[in-house]
């Protein structure tokens, strides 16, 4: 994604069963300046995205506030309780310090003093996470 918030670009996962869905919505809608604009060009509002995912949340049984930084946040979560480097996670979400990863992954105090006695590496690139024992209290987080 080419100039995302803070005129940062993003890379982000793709499914490969995705890719030919995406190529025909493109064939089909024949978009002009984004894969996906808004009713009249240009990029979508914050508030149509925002209403998108509210309806998605709604249709799938879920009755938590969601929002689209929620969802970031608990993608960043899940790929962090799956074993995935927190710096890979760092680069995915765009942050420059892994401070800022740290405090988007564990929102509380608490979880950051865990994730600190548990994880105390030499070499932070090479981290990667025991989850196991922080599951339980980062689901009652969402």
């Amino acid at each position: 994604i080419r100039l995302s918030k803070g005129n940062k670009d993003r890379v982000v996962m793709l499914p490969s069963t995705l890719l030919p869905e995406l190529r025909n919505y493109y064939k089909v809608c024949h978009t002009k300046d984004y894969l996906f604009e808004g009713q009249d060009g240009g990029t979508y509002s914050a508030k149509s995205v925002q209403t998108i995912v509210k309806t998605a949340a709604t249709k799938a049984g879920i009755t938590k506030t969601v929002s689209p930084h929620i969802l970031r946040h608990s993608f960043a979560k899940y790929l962090l309780e799956n074993g995935t480097d927190v710096r890979y996670i760092q680069q995915l979400l765009g942050h420059n310090s892994i401070k800022t990863t740290e405090i988007s992954i564990l929102p509380n105090p608490a979880s950051r003093a865990r994730w600190k006695c548990y994880n105390q590496p030499s070499n932070f690139g090479s981290l990667r996470f025991a989850i196991p024992a922080f599951r339980d209290s980062w689901l009652q987080e969402l």
